[in-house]
């Protein structure tokens, strides 16, 4: 297991630190073990563990991502990670670690846990409040729709209200989706539009229930933290989200749908294969906190969605499906494997097709005056 002998590590740590301008790097002491993590545990790695009693910089220093990435290239690129829950430590891996092929969609997360996946060392399980806005990029056969298909179906396990978009029918069935969403699979830009009016409508009811409180309350996490009857959080996802935006009050209104719904427990995920810098404005990117690519045929897209030419020509070369690339809140920019999406809870036949049909603003409104009219159409109305 000596792959890299204690002096060689020595040597590497001291070259680095000088180069980081950070003094001698005291060692305490090297172990040779194996890394127990939810990967690999049978993965040999040093622990170096500094004298904290003579380290001559803060160990915030010394355990930084730049020193890290010092010690690695003087060590041939062998990943090396801090460690400070129990005193100052660098832990090198002898071999590089392998993220799994297959990762399955864990059970009893906490109820506004996401399970996304898993890195090298850890669980990708980010809180709703944490992950907020998601925007995913991937080619055909990367993962993507997978992907998309693990955030519903936590979603409604969860009792969330799941709202859907597809203009492709691929990602999301009507036939097979329909029964568990809110409202019927948006498939065109009208349809999608419809359903974005429906959201602010969601959110002045909500806005009401929260006035109704006493205090009043500023958003959903407080209310439900007092209500007797918690409200359900919503959730918008949207694939080959660039076919929709013919439309450009699409993009107008899912900007001003994005910004108010945190507030009111929205998440709005949208995914593409194809990202252009024209495709997400300003006022939209700046909404979206995490953001994950899986195989791209081009750099322009993985750069867009991660916000990096580096990482874009990265996201090229991942092959494996579900293998991405991520910006995590929490966790930084992380190499990923995917979770398989959870098996669905069972739905009655009767549920399948059950949603309301997807009007837009103007046609409820014509459909309400001719209920008043006791079922006639004048002509003024048609």
């Amino acid at each position: 297991m000596h792959e890299l002998p204690p002096e060689v590590i020595r040597n590497a740590i001291q070259r680095a630190a000088r180069t980081m301008r950070l003094g001698h790097v005291p060692i305490d002491r090297m172990v040779y073990t194996r890394w127990r993590s939810n990967m690999d545990n049978n993965l040999p790695v040093v622990i170096a563990s500094l004298d904290m009693e003579s380290l001559e910089k803060p160990s915030a220093r010394m355990l930084g991502k730049d020193m890290l990435h010092e010690i690695s290239t003087h060590l041939g690129g062998v990943p090396v990670l801090p460690s400070n829950h129990s005193g100052a430590r660098y832990v090198i891996f002898l071999r590089k670690p392998r993220l799994p092929e297959v990762v399955p969609c864990p059970e009893n997360l906490p109820a506004h846990t996401f399970a996304l996946g898993e890195t090298i060392d850890e669980h990708l399980h980010l809180p709703v409040e944490r992950m907020q806005n998601v925007l995913v990029g991937g080619a055909p056969g990367s993962g993507k729709s997978t992907f998309l298909h693990l955030l519903a179906g936590q979603a409604v396990r969860k009792g969330y209200l799941l709202f859907l978009a597809d203009p492709q029918e691929n990602t999301f069935a009507p036939g097979t989706w329909e029964g568990y969403a809110a409202l019927p699979v948006a498939s065109s830009p009208a349809a999608f539009l419809a359903l974005l009016e429906r959201l602010p409508e969601i959110f002045a009811e909500r806005s009401a229930q929260f006035a109704a409180q006493t205090p009043v309350c500023p958003d959903i996490e407080t209310y439900n933290r007092t209500a007797k009857k918690p409200m359900p959080r919503l959730i918008l996802v949207v694939d080959e989200f660039n076919t929709l935006l013919v439309d450009k009050a699409i993009q107008k209104k899912l900007a001003d749908v994005a910004r108010q719904g945190r507030k009111y427990g929205l998440t709005v995920v949208l995914a593409a294969h194809d990202w252009r810098a024209e495709s997400v404005s300003k006022g939209l990117s700046a909404n979206f906190t995490t953001r994950l690519t899986f195989r791209v045929d081009d750099s322009t897209s993985g750069q867009v969605v991660l916000l990096s030419h580096k990482l874009g020509k990265a996201a090229m070369n991942l092959r494996h499906p579900g293998r991405g690339i991520g910006r995590f809140p929490g966790y930084g920019i992380r190499l990923f494997q995917a979770c398989l999406p959870p098996e669905m809870p069972q739905m009655p036949p009767e549920a399948r097709g059950a949603s309301a049909p997807l009007l837009t603003r103007r046609e409820r409104e014509i459909l309400e005056h001719i209920r008043a009219q006791g079922g006639k159409a004048t002509l003024e109305v048609l």
